[in-house]
């Protein structure tokens, strides 16, 4: 059920007359990123928060979820956060878009298909949102007299089974850019299910890549940071059949595997923003490999990627490699990805949110254009 777009609070006795609004008698700014990560980092926050509280209170008596419960939980968790992420963003001075297929909850409908367990309706945003100064409406969508429009990929709760489960690493993001391009994402009805990806620091740029073998990536971080001992290499790889060929080669070599089983982006985020021998590998989610992308080139870290199936076999439609300018063009300088504790990210050093009187400390993370590395903040919501 895709969540149509809309502008809250509008006056709509505007409506009659929008037509009559010469655009150049309203007074146009420029928007900054600085302004956009900044009402991000509140959204995320607030959504992070709801989140909480509601893992608080299932989890308050103890003991285990069945199986049924934890997707039945799941399932509320993604309907309130997607919920309160539109009035977020909604809410903004300026106008987004969420790029077509750049929510996460269009790949769970899909899999829930696979999986047998009927046709599903979670929300996904999709379209333009946020208030500004309308000067005209195309169906129910917002112009703004705001000169930028930030394009967006989002994930209310992206490790929703680690959310469910309250284990760490689940986050709310936004990530996007405010001058560039983000290349259109393959549909759900496409075979390109999933992106085959490999993600390192700055400092292997040009060094490691996905036309190389997996020996002679783990040889080029060896050089690099001048380690004798494949062992010391670790490679984060999502613990899926479609990955099993992968495994095989990197186990042949001796690296240290870290092998996960749900929520890939914030072990993808730590490979970039960490200057250690470590890679984050292998068939992964594709809006989570967008995100992570978003995140390469505000740092001009490392980021391949090549559209793949289910089986982690390449597809026709889209045979090559893509680099990442192919992902996501434009200036550096406009990227951004954004995300807010939901359950701790401690390789990160984001720990869960707390209370604190009558608020919440949301730890926050960013990653903005050109910056050094992942800026973390507290936001009390």
């Amino acid at each position: 059920m895709a969540v149509e777009a809309r502008r809250l609070g509008a006056d709509t006795s505007l409506n009659a007359g929008l037509g009559l609004i010469r655009p150049d008698t309203l007074r146009h700014r420029e928007l900054s990123l600085t302004e956009v990560v900044s009402h991000y980092s509140r959204v995320n926050a607030i959504v992070a928060v709801g989140a909480r509280v509601a893992i608080d209170a299932k989890y308050a008596s103890g003991g285990l979820l069945s199986k049924p419960e934890r997707e039945a939980f799941a399932d509320s968790l993604d309907r309130k956060a997607t919920a309160v992420m539109e009035q977020g963003l909604h809410s903004a001075s300026f106008v987004s878009e969420v790029v077509p297929d750049g929510c996460e909850g269009i790949k769970e409908n899909r899999k829930a298909l696979e999986l047998g367990e009927g046709p599903t309706d979670l929300p996904v945003l999709t379209g333009t949102y946020g208030a500004g100064h309308a000067i005209a409406f195309s169906e129910r969508h917002v112009l703004s007299a705001v000169d930028s429009k930030v394009k967006l990929i989002i994930d209310p709760v992206e490790g929703t089974t680690r959310a469910s489960l309250n284990q760490e690493g689940a986050v709310a993001v936004i990530a996007g850019t405010l001058t560039g391009e983000i290349a259109p994402i393959p549909p759900e009805d496409s075979p390109a299910l999933y992106a085959d990806r490999i993600v390192a620091p700055p400092r292997l740029r040009g060094k490691v890549s996905l036309l190389q073998s997996p020996a002679d990536n783990v040889r080029a971080v060896m050089e690099e940071f001048g380690l004798t001992n494949p062992a010391d290499v670790r490679v984060v790889v999502m613990n899926r059949p479609r990955n099993q060929a992968l495994l095989e080669a990197l186990r042949k070599e001796g690296v240290s595997l870290q092998l996960i089983d749900s929520g890939d982006l914030m072990p993808a985020i730590a490979a970039l923003t960490q200057n250690k021998p470590t890679l984050s590998m292998g068939g992964g989610g594709k809006q989570e490999a967008v995100i992570v992308a978003c995140g390469a080139k505000a740092l001009g870290g490392v980021f391949e990627m090549r559209y793949v199936a289910k089986n982690g076999e390449p597809v026709e439609e889209f045979p090559d490699i893509l680099r990442l300018d192919d992902v996501v063009s434009g200036p550096a300088s406009g990227y951004f990805v954004n995300f807010a504790s939901i359950t701790g990210v401690a390789e990160l050093g984001l720990a869960v949110p707390k209370v604190r009187g009558d608020n919440y400390i949301v730890p926050v993370a960013t990653i903005i254009g050109e910056n050094a590395g992942l800026i973390t903040q507290e936001v009390i919501v």
